[in-house]
């Protein structure tokens, strides 16, 4: 409402009168007090009366000085900035409820909208590296069997939204993953945190109608041009394509059962595909209740076990111990904040499953005493006898160490494994979404009278410089920040440290506590990490208000001048401006029409692509147990 108010009393302060221009002009009215000459639609100079009647244009120098209003706006008018607004941005700025947010606040929520808006850049990319991490997931163990491997890979994927910690001190971890009496664990959590924001009715009948309304207003808009081109909002509706791809997010993240995935339209599909479970408040309960109640972890008599108490294998992180706030906010758009830690942590668990599958494929008990056997009887639900998972601490853990005869490397960088092809797939895409719909915006409004880059082709441009600039920024921010929280040795699968001298790899993911344990350039990293954050931050809003600033201003009118008219930008103070379209050639009207349709086309065709990666991702390979 604010913007709707100064561009009213923008244009009622003084208003360009391009009619009463062109009417002056092919009257000679203009020629006889000034010498101005009349020009067609090209920019040619019409000489002589007859010539002047069939003018459209003028020269920009002409219509600034010479025009009635000047170099001012031409007057706001209500009914097409209405029908503009309603048509082409209001339905767009609807789907935003259908995000995923569910963070404990209201500002992390705010702040979640402000950088989807602000970037969709950042948007698709944690969107694809979501997508892209649960196929990780499940395609790393669907090369397992072994009890619970299922119930796992939906744990994991749907611990995305926190800052997932590991605990390895008694045993923990390799207790989890073995024992019998820790199935319980898994199922439970398991079905307490199944809560993703996925498809309903509702989101169905939004996309739906969006849709249709954005395709009937094309139709119409290529039909009957107009002479209100320069308020017309095909570029506007092009830019905004890109809610269509994080709406489909939540479809991909998978369903919290595996073999009912659900399906649904680029990142509101998107999200709706990918189905994350972004309830900050249902995660950290779950995870709290499966700890208290359900955790166990083997004693020094294998006969016996113990709750986790304060030592549960998978924990999350309150805060404190790392540099960007986004780590601990659930919306899923701050996933790529995550992306190293939670990779460490999915590594780790992936080798206490890959060792445990590989012993037991050997037939090898965890109790591994001489006079203990492999018994075959194989129980209806775990497909292993329980009283092969029994064992010591010891034996537990030995049991869950990576053998070397299987081929896993003991020590990892302290980014994880298989990261950075996932990290330049997402990048390639998010970019891909960016430029196309920008491209398509900018190719709108480049197309019309007169051709060449103006002051709407230039909002929208910088529009997604500085998406790309802010996603830039975030993503460089949570890689520095890992770093700086991170010891330079990596982590290895070494489960024995004591508690006095453990480090990332016997504690995994945790981080270096202190800042007399962090080296210089960790601290210095973790300083460049939080400047970057608040300045991608603060860009993201700036450019939030400046797309919806763009989007108002061509309806209103505010860049229907004779500057912005003559795209002095891209031909210089020597370029001209169109002042009568009805006129136009039919040949002129068939150009533009031309590049309207493959502008839009090229939006549409990057959107699909987006979607059908996400949908190609969907549902990898099941485990085998």
């Amino acid at each position: 409402m604010p913007f709707i108010i100064v561009a009213i009393l923008l244009t009622y302060a003084s208003a360009l009168d391009a009619a009463l221009c062109l009417q002056k002009l092919r009257s000679s009215e203009l020629y006889d007090t000034f010498g101005v000459e009349g020009k067609d639609i090209n920019g040619v100079d019409l000489i002589g009366a007859e010539a002047r009647k069939l003018a459209v244009s003028i020269s920009y120098h002409d219509c600034r000085d010479h025009c009635p209003g000047g170099d001012r706006q031409e007057p706001f008018k209500w009914h097409t900035f209405a029908r503009q607004f309603s048509q082409w941005l209001l339905p767009w700025l609807a789907l935003l409820s259908q995000l995923p947010y569910g963070a404990e606040t209201r500002p992390e929520n705010i702040m979640s909208m402000i950088l989807t808006v602000g970037s969709p850049t950042l948007a698709g990319y944690s969107l694809i590296l979501t997508a892209l991490n649960n196929y990780y997931v499940a395609s790393r163990f669907s090369q397992f069997r072994f009890p619970n491997v299922t119930e796992a890979k939906i744990v994991l994927i749907g611990l995305q939204q926190v800052p997932l910690r590991i605990t390895h001190e008694k045993g923990a971890l390799a207790s989890l993953v073995v024992l019998p009496q820790n199935d319980e664990w898994w199922l439970k959590m398991n079905r307490l945190m199944t809560a993703e924001h996925t498809w309903t009715i509702s989101a169905c009948a939004n996309l739906s109608w969006v849709l249709a309304a954005y395709l009937l207003t094309v139709i119409e808009s290529l039909s009957d041009i107009g002479d209100e081109i320069f308020a017309n909002g095909e570029a506007a509706g092009a830019i905004w394509l890109w809610v269509s791809s994080s709406i489909c997010q939540l479809v991909v993240v998978l369903d919290a059962h595996y073999t009912r995935a659900r399906q649904l339209l680029a990142i509101v599909i998107g999200w709706l595909v990918v189905a994350p479970k972004c309830d900050s408040i249902r995660l950290q309960s779950a995870l709290s209740k499966a700890n208290q109640k359900y955790a166990y972890v083997a004693t020094h008599d294998r006969t016996i076990v113990e709750q986790a108490g304060d030592c549960p294998a998978l924990w999350s992180e309150a805060g404190g111990s790392t540099s960007l706030y986004e780590e601990i906010s659930s919306p899923p758009i701050f996933n790529y904040s995550r992306l190293f830690s939670w990779n460490i942590c999915v590594d780790q668990v992936a080798e206490a499953f890959r060792a445990a599958s590989y012993r037991a494929h050997k037939r090898q008990p965890v109790d591994s005493s001489p006079h203990n056997i492999w018994l075959d009887y194989v129980d209806s639900r775990c497909h292993i006898n329980l009283d092969n998972r029994r064992g010591t601490q010891q034996q537990v853990i030995d049991y869950c160490t990576p053998p070397v005869e299987a081929g896993v490397w003991g020590t990892r960088t302290r980014w994880g494994p298989a990261v950075v092809s996932r990290m330049v797939a997402a990048s390639v895409l998010a970019l891909m979404v960016q430029w196309s719909t920008a491209g398509a915006a900018i190719i709108v409004v480049l197309y019309c009278p007169r051709t060449g880059l103006g002051c709407r082709s230039g909002a929208y441009l910088l529009y997604a410089i500085g998406s790309t600039i802010i996603w830039a920024l975030m993503v460089l921010s949570g890689a520095l920040s890992h770093y700086s929280i991170t010891p330079c040795t990596g982590y290895s699968f070494n489960q024995t440290i004591p508690l006095a001298t453990r480090t990332l790899g016997h504690f995994s993911i945790l981080p270096v506590t202190t800042v007399r344990h962090r080296t210089f350039s960790q601290r210095l990293a973790g300083s460049f990490a939080v400047a970057l954050n608040a300045t991608g931050k603060a860009l993201a809003m700036v450019n939030s208000v400046w797309i919806m600033c763009a989007c108002i201003f061509q309806f209103s009118n505010v860049f229907n001048t004779c500057f912005c008219n003559a795209s002095v930008f891209g031909n210089g103070e020597d370029s001209f401006v169109v002042l009568g379209l009805e006129t136009m050639p039919e040949i002129t009207e068939d150009s533009i029409r031309r590049a309207w349709i493959g502008a839009v086309g090229m939006a549409l065709v990057s959107v699909a692509l987006f979607l059908g990666f996400i949908w190609m991702y969907r549902k990898p390979p099941a485990p085998v147990a």
